[in-house]
């Protein structure tokens, strides 16, 4: 029956539509959220307070290159080479310092939202596998009966090849009637001579 699969694919690509829909509206709200910075996860301040200083720690190691000790290095040559560092330090511009902290802010704060989208997704592609499989429950229980015999109709090939094939069996049952009759008639004659000949006495 094509119409009435047609009419279930349809089914199917309409709820497929709405919920598709809804989920891309809700994953759009959950990003739209997420614009806002807002987390209440302490580690957060922590990692950012801790990478503020890496890069002063990591230039200190590259300037004293190793172990102080290993190449005696007197307290004086250590406090020079730690104050050329934070001279360094201090003359950045201020659109550096920015763009550092920026980068900082973004990369602690970032993993926290990556963290909570990669949580939350997923439990909405859960939600939408539920609301497509009821949206499919509530379409077919909603299909009339009028709906199922308008497209549960014969096409017109089906019917002339059907019309033909019943005048054939018909044709077929009034021929075997007739070859019955037949059979009966010459059963009776065998049986009663009588009926062929009236004047031939009947066996005793």
């Amino acid at each position: 029956y094509p119409g009435l699969q047609n009419l279930i694919e349809q089914k199917f690509e309409d709820a497929i539509r709405r919920v598709a829909h809804a989920a891309k509206s809700d994953i759009e709200k959950l990003l739209e959220i997420e614009k806002v910075p807002y987390t209440h996860d302490s580690s957060v301040f922590q990692d950012i307070a801790q990478k503020r200083n890496l890069h002063l720690y990591n230039e200190i190691n590259r300037v004293l290159g190793g172990d102080a000790d290993e190449r005696n290095t007197t307290s004086s040559s250590i406090r020079e080479m730690l104050n050329g560092v934070l001279e360094r330090d201090r003359r950045k511009t201020i659109e550096t310092r920015m763009a550092e902290e920026l980068e900082l802010l973004l990369d602690v704060y970032g993993k926290v939202v990556f963290k909570r989208v990669q949580d939350k997704v997923p439990m909405l592609c859960q939600d939408m596998t539920r609301e497509f499989l009821a949206t499919i429950k509530k379409s077919m229980r909603n299909i009339t009966d009028n709906a199922l015999e308008e497209v549960v109709k014969f096409s017109r090939a089906f019917c002339r090849e059907r019309e033909t094939r019943e005048l054939e069996m018909e044709q077929m049952e009034k021929s075997i009637e007739i070859f019955q009759r037949v059979l009966s008639k010459r059963s009776v004659l065998q049986m009663d001579p009588s009926c062929f000949c009236p004047s031939a006495k009947r066996p005793r």
